[in-house]
C-alpha cells in the first residue's frame, strides 16, 4: 500500500520568487537542491506527480476566483515531503487525513459529478435493448456504478474515502 504524507500549500497571488520572477505556489525547488534522492533526481512538481498524488485545488475559495489566496493539498512519498517540509516555508505544512478529507470532499472535489457516463456505450446498450436484443453480462455490468466496465462509473475522486479505498492509499503523520 502507497503511504503518503499530506502537505498543503497556501498559494498568493502576487507572491515574488528570490529571483525576481512571480509565482503563486511557494517555492519548492531548493528541496530538490538539497536532497535530489528524495525527488529520484526529477523535478519536485513532476516528482509530485509521478510518484504521488498531484495538487488538489481550492475550488471552492481561490486565486481564479479573484481571491489573493488560495489553497492546494498533494500526497508524497515521505522521503520528499520531509525535504519539503525541511524548507520551513510558512506558506507550506503536513496536514492530518481528518484535515484531508476535509479538504478533498469540501473543497476540491465539491463540484465534481458523483458518477461519469461513457455516452457510446450507453447509447450502444439503448440500440440493442430498442432493437429488442438481450443485455449481455458486458451490459449489465456498464450500467452498474459499482462496477469498472466502461459505461456509468462512480467518480474516484468524488470523495477522499473513495479514492484512498481504490488507491489503498495511506496517510502517514508523523
Amino acid at each position: 500500500m502507497p503511504e503518503y504524507k499530506a502537505i498543503k500549500f497556501i498559494l498568493r497571488r502576487h507572491s515574488p520568487r528570490p529571483d525576481g520572477s512571480m509565482s503563486p505556489f511557494p517555492d519548492i525547488y531548493d528541496a530538490f537542491v538539497n536532497n535530489p534522492a528524495a525527488f529520484a533526481n526529477m523535478r519536485p512538481h513532476d516528482y509530485i506527480s509521478k510518484a504521488g498524488v498531484g495538487f488538489q485545488y481550492d475550488k471552492v475559495n481561490n486565486l481564479g476566483k479573484g481571491d489573493d489566496t488560495g489553497a492546494a493539498v498533494c500526497l508524497v512519498p515521505a522521503a520528499a515531503a520531509d525535504a519539503i517540509l525541511a524548507l520551513g516555508h510558512p506558506d507550506i505544512s503536513q496536514i492530518t487525513e481528518a484535515e484531508l478529507e476535509i479538504f478533498w470532499d469540501e473543497k476540491s472535489h465539491v463540484y465534481d459529478q458523483d458518477e461519469s457516463e461513457d455516452v457510446e456505450v450507453l447509447r450502444a446498450i439503448k440500440a440493442k435493448r430498442d432493437l429488442g436484443m438481450r443485455r449481455t453480462a458486458q451490459d449489465i455490468a456498464a450500467l452498474d456504478p459499482d462496477d469498472e466496465t466502461p459505461g456509468i462509473r462512480k467518480n474516484t475522486y468524488k470523495t477522499w474515502q473513495r479514492f484512498k479505498s481504490k488507491r489503498n492509499i495511506i496517510i502517514d503523520e508523523a
